[in-house]
């Protein structure tokens, strides 16, 4: 069974680890430097999955947005990461439904997510919870 937790800064060292799974290398020091600025605003969190023991299996950067364009807030999932033991197991589905749980609650009408190119497995993830490709995204490193 998981449990769930709001990320503090304290956890900008797992946070950092976990994120390098999903090829985002940022240290310790990047992160806590990072984190007042995005803990600032109340949409945004980093939700830790945990196993009884205490054991982190996962985490979710999640945020809300308003719409201009919508009659409704629109959850924002940066990033959701199962750690590679951990996956295959369900707990990737307990996760995400428990992060939807979370946008409906606050209102959302929709999530978007976006998921690298090359992770053809998130990908099929995603699809098999009714998440559909809606559009492109680009970008542009300034």
């Amino acid at each position: 069974m998981l449990s769930y937790r709001v990320a503090v800064k304290n956890d900008a060292g797992v946070v950092a680890q976990l994120l390098t799974e999903l090829e985002h290398v940022n240290s310790l020091e990047q992160i806590s430097e990072r984190w007042e600025r995005w803990s600032a605003v109340p949409e945004n969190d980093v939700w830790l999955a945990y196993l009884p023991g205490g054991e982190i299996v996962g985490l979710a950067i999640v945020g809300i947005s308003p719409s201009l364009y919508r009659p409704y807030p629109i959850g924002r999932l940066w990033a959701l990461l199962v750690r590679e033991r951990f996956r295959n197991r369900g707990f990737g589905r307990l996760f995400l439904s428990f992060i939807e749980e979370g946008f409906r609650e606050k209102g959302c009408g929709l999530i978007e997510l976006t998921s690298n190119v090359v992770r053809v497995d998130a990908h099929r993830f995603y699809e098999s919870f009714g998440y559909s490709k809606s559009s492109f995204r680009f970008s542009k490193v300034l």
